[in-house]
């Protein structure tokens, strides 16, 4: 059969190169063309044929390995395996194989787009959150800035006061150095007001109303270093070498003006509360209007008085009479009582300022010997401005009166 198919393959080919020779004057580029197609066709069909033919071998040798079968010979029956292949069949395989194939790169791609959705959604959200965290970073900045420069306004506030505080100080400084002459005196030992130089001619009149009060002047004996035998009015503050000091309390120079000796300073002054602000209304002379007025502190006592003046005006009249002509404007002197005294304060009644404005409110300490006469004259021991005083316009009726109610209910407490 081979050489029966070579020979019609040679026949065949003698026919193409006879008739290719009689086109050759004719199309040789499609001769050439076709004799290469038909060659290949043949290399098929042979290839064909051979695998027809090895699948022919198979068969016929698994026949006869059926056959064995049958006779007894070979293996048990049950697991003989009849192996008949075709062409088709092995096409069938290899698409098998290649479908297979096919599908395990399908899921392996389907596994890895799964993952980079996953990856790009993860993406996504790690961008929402950084945004969030950008908003949030923002907003905790502006807050950040917003305390910052609540703090830094605030800063600003406590160095303003600060300043204001260093130059009261200063202003303190001063003034506690020019009373204390410049020395250097223990905080307990202190006085506690602004003297006035001693003048035998700041004598107050008759102001009291023939009212013998208790003016303190004697010192506190555990004060007193050197334990005077007699009542002592004026107290020294003595520096020792090595340290420490030595209290040296004497009495009046001149009792009869209450006025110390050299280097000497008066131990009963009063110390009020300095620095304050206060109002009141007005008390015209058409329509009075006393009040009282709390002037808080320490060492207080009867022996004081309240002097409002104006602001152009200083708290250390020239003269007596001056110091008289103010009371009497300011207090109905000659009807009011000795002031209330209470702990760590002086309850001032009838306070009585005809014109509104604004005040410095100053402060008077006077002194009655202890042996004088109700119609004798009293002393000046001191004066100082203590705080400012604003004067307000006298209200309505019916405030007025609550005012007034007060006023009363008040006296009567005290």
């Amino acid at each position: 059969e081979r050489e029966t198919r070579r020979s019609n393959s040679e026949q065949r080919k003698e026919r193409t190169e006879e008739g290719g020779a009689r086109d050759q004057p004719q199309n040789e580029k499609k001769t050439e063309e076709q004799h290469a197609q038909k060659q290949e066709e043949q290399y098929k069909r042979d290839i064909a044929l051979s695998k027809h033919q090895e699948a022919e071998e198979n068969r016929r040798h698994a026949d006869v390995l059926l056959q064995h079968h049958h006779l007894g010979q070979g293996g048990p029956r049950g697991r003989t395996a009849v192996t008949s292949h075709s062409h088709m069949h092995v096409q069938d395989v290899t698409q098998h194989h290649q479908l297979q194939e096919a599908t395990q790169m399908a899921g392996k791609l389907t596994r890895h787009l799964q993952i980079q959705n996953s990856l790009k959604l993860r993406e996504m959200f790690l961008k929402r959150k950084e945004v969030g965290h950008l908003n949030l970073l923002k907003h905790f900045q502006d807050l950040m800035q917003a305390v910052v420069s609540r703090i830094y306004s605030k800063l600003k506030g406590a160095k303003r006061s600060l300043k204001r505080m260093y130059s009261h100080s200063r202003s303190i400084i001063k003034r506690f150095l020019h009373e204390t002459d410049h020395k250097v005196v223990r905080p307990e030992e202190l006085p506690s007001a602004v003297l006035t130089p001693p003048d035998e001619g700041n004598v107050l009149g008759k102001t009291t109303n023939g009212i013998v009060m208790d003016c303190p002047t004697d010192c506190n004996p555990a004060a007193c270093d050197n334990k005077p035998v007699e009542p002592a009015q004026c107290f020294k503050y003595e520096a020792v070498a090595g340290g420490g000091g030595f209290r040296r309390c004497e009495p009046f120079a001149d009792p009869l003006t209450a006025t110390c000796g050299k280097g000497f300073t008066r131990c009963a002054m009063a110390a009020p509360t300095r620095g304050k602000h206060y109002q009141m209304f007005a008390s015209p002379p058409d329509h009075p209007l006393p009040q009282p007025l709390l002037i808080q502190g320490s060492n207080l006592h009867a022996c004081l008085r309240l002097l409002p003046v104006h602001q152009a005006t200083r708290c250390s009249p020239e003269s007596a009479e001056t110091v008289e002509a103010a009371l009497k404007d300011t207090q109905a002197v000659a009807q009011q009582p000795p002031p209330h005294v209470l702990e760590q304060a002086v309850l001032f009644e009838n306070i009585q300022v005809p014109m509104p404005g604004s005040y410095k409110l100053c402060m008077l300490q006077y002194w009655r010997p202890p042996d004088s006469k109700p119609t004798d004259n009293v002393f000046i021991m001191g004066i100082d401005e203590i705080g400012t005083l604003d004067v307000l316009q006298q209200p309505d009726a019916e405030t007025l009166k609550h005012v007034q109610g007060l006023h009363k209910k008040d006296s009567q407490m005290h």
